[in-house]
């Protein structure tokens, strides 16, 4: 018979919520796929951003091959950043790999995966696109009109999390439900319009909630004792039960004959008020210099006391994206003046050895041959700082009990490999435990290197920089169908592996280049028998195009990130 097969994304999907609700009872098809088919914990990235996961299962290759870190990247040559999309991988995707053996696809919402691409069969572009009416958001031309005019409309994200920021938490809810309930109308309408061999969609809406809802699940947050937890306590539990009944409904729609996954890129949980400022830290330890003898913080404080500071917080919380336009209009130094201090550009680069973005726990030296005031010289100098500064984080104690709080730094030679290793940072903070959370530093109240935030510094750090709900590496997989191990339990499964799954699973030989292996575990001996592993000598190499955005498309993007607290 043929092979066919459904995967189905959740983004930011955790073990942990789903463990708990099946244990209730509040998930019957998870419950019903655990015990009938493959399942295990799905290692993320070691940043566990979304472009860099999802580009490492689309390309079966680690970020050093594949050249995509995260939402934003350096522009050659300058300290300045741009946003990317999937035009900037390197690497065929997992879907041109399968046309080009004749396989029909349905590709729906993969975020990072703009613009569309020419597929046997049906492409739509996910959340990095700005518009669905670009004329690269969607293959064939015209597939969007259809869907709008035999579905309803086509929503590209639920914008819950600018209803968050102007407290309407109620009307994002419902918009994320809206937005669950329209996916299946379309997976459904698509699935029973076409054959396909490979169909894959993506929600977002799990990551969402968890974001800004984790909150109202964590005893240990000020908001779990709050009225507002009666109202908002049951959020994420609801999403992923009416993610549950979409699973059901998909697979019921297409029918025995599809074997299904399902995947996240990866896990989620709780933020901590316990704060690391890298760069404050970095200044500390006599690695960076501002331009004067104060911190970003320092800078920025003076700056918001006045009335364009307040504008901008206001705007950033508050206003719909055309006001903002009005605004900005009015007054075009407003986005610039306050992006440049929030984006560090009030560093003496020419002193400066190591900066962050302060958007994850990670570090990057200033190099002379990659930045354009690079101080720091490769080979010797360079190996010496960074073994300076993984022995002066390793040491790194909390103030208040004087206990070691980095259980790893990691370099990233250690976990990455490839053309594109240069566009990572150089060094990894991993925490004990979780316990602390990596924030910029004008969201620093006294410009120290660690403070513990509570009440109003708590709350306006988690509206507009790290929300109360953050990623972990720690996904999900399932695999559920014929010749498929019933309850198998895998260990150490990685994202790229589950694009080599795939690709075996449909008959398609696993390319040479690829990093991933193939999941035997999750087959039954017989069908590993029948069917043994073969490599092809094959490589799927193609270079990045890098569509950049236009000014507005790079409002839209940023809009849709600063929500989500992805960029600051």
């Amino acid at each position: 018979m043929k092979k066919k097969l459904l995967v189905i994304g959740l983004d930011g999907g955790t073990f942990q919520i789903i463990n708990q609700l099946v244990n209730e009872g509040m998930m019957p098809t998870f419950n019903s796929l655990l015990k009938q088919g493959a399942h295990g914990v799905l290692e993320s990235t070691l940043d566990t951003n979304s472009p860099c996961a999802w580009s490492t299962f689309i390309t079966g290759k680690n970020p050093g091959k594949h050249g995509i870190f995260g939402f934003f990247e350096n522009i050659p040559g300058r300290y300045g950043v741009r946003f990317i999309n999937g035009s900037f991988r390197s690497g065929k995707s997992l879907w041109k790999i399968l046309s080009e053996h004749g396989k029909k696809v349905g590709i729906i919402n993969v975020p990072t995966s703009y613009p569309a691409e020419e597929v046997n069969g049906v492409f739509i572009s996910g959340p990095d696109a700005p518009s669905k009416n670009h004329p690269r958001f969607a293959y064939p031309d015209g597939i969007v009109g259809e869907i709008e005019e035999k579905v309803g409309e086509y929503i590209i994200e639920a914008g819950a999390s600018a209803l968050v920021r102007q407290g309407r938490f109620k009307q994002a809810i419902e918009k994320l439900h809206e937005c669950i309930n329209a996916k299946v109308s379309i997976v459904k309408y698509l699935l029973k319009r076409d054959d396909y061999d490979f169909f894959m969609v993506v929600f977002t809406e799990s990551d969402r909630v968890q974001h800004h809802f984790w909150k109202y699940i964590n005893k240990s947050h000020p908001a779990y004792s709050s009225p507002e937890r009666e109202r908002f306590g049951s959020a994420i539990y609801d999403v992923y039960k009416r993610l549950d009944e979409a699973v059901r409904n998909i697979i019921d729609t297409a029918g025995n004959n599809y074997s299904v996954i399902i995947m996240s890129d990866h896990g989620a949980g709780p933020s901590s008020n316990k704060t690391f400022f890298i760069n404050n830290w970095l200044r500390d330890k006599g690695y960076l210099r501002f331009k004067s003898n104060t911190s970003i913080q320092g800078h920025t404080k003076n700056y918001f006391k006045g009335l364009l500071g307040r504008s901008y917080i206001f705007a950033k919380s508050s206003l719909s994206r055309k006001w903002k336009r009005r605004l900005r209009n009015l007054s075009p130094g407003l986005k610039n003046r306050a992006s440049s201090v929030l984006r560090n550009l009030n560093i003496d680069w020419e002193n400066t050895k190591a900066f962050s973005w302060e958007n994850a726990p990670a570090v990057y030296i200033n190099l002379k041959d990659k930045f354009p005031s690079g101080t720091v010289a490769p080979g010797k100098e360079y190996e010496s700082l960074i073994e300076s500064i993984k022995h002066d984080l390793l040491n790194l104690t909390f103030p208040e009990n004087g206990e070691h709080i980095v259980k790893r730094v990691i370099r990233k030679e250690e976990v990455y490999r490839g053309s594109y290793i240069n566009k990572a940072p150089d060094l990894f903070i991993e925490w004990k435990d979780n316990q602390f959370t990596v924030r910029p530093g004008y969201t620093s109240k006294n410009g120290l290197p660690i403070e513990v935030l509570a009440g109003k510094e708590l709350n306006r750090a988690e509206t507009i920089s790290r929300p109360s709900g953050i990623h972990r590496q720690e996904g999900i997989f399932l695999f559920y169908g014929n010749e498929i191990n019933r309850g198998a339990e895998i260990q150490n499964i990685r994202l790229y592996d589950v694009t080599a799954t795939i690709l075996y699973y449909l008959g398609i030989p696993v390319p040479c280049d690829f990093d991933g292996k193939v999941i035997t575990e999750a087959f039954s001996e017989r069908f590993i028998k029948e069917n043994p592993v073969y490599k092809s000598e094959n490589t799927t190499d193609n270079g990045a195009s890098g569509l950049n955005y236009s000014e507005n498309e790079s409002e839209i993007i940023t809009d849709r990130l600063k929500g989500l607290g992805y960029i600051d």
